[in-house]
């Protein structure tokens, strides 16, 4: 629940030397080449995306 409703929500965090290469990570998975034709993303972000995020604790 947030402010009274239901949401499926997901909140993250990017340190500033994180960005540059999750945004690349981010445009290879949005770039059109990556999609089916039935529009789903051939590659997961999560997998793209967990060889450069940290461990924070």
């Amino acid at each position: 629940m947030h402010k009274g409703r239901d949401r499926d929500t997901a909140w993250y965090a990017v340190i500033d030397q994180e960005w540059p290469l999750l945004r690349e990570a981010f445009q290879r998975w949005l770039d059109p080449a990556d999609s089916g034709a039935d529009g789903a993303q051939r590659t997961n972000l999560s997998a793209r995306a967990r060889p450069i995020l940290k461990q924070r604790g």
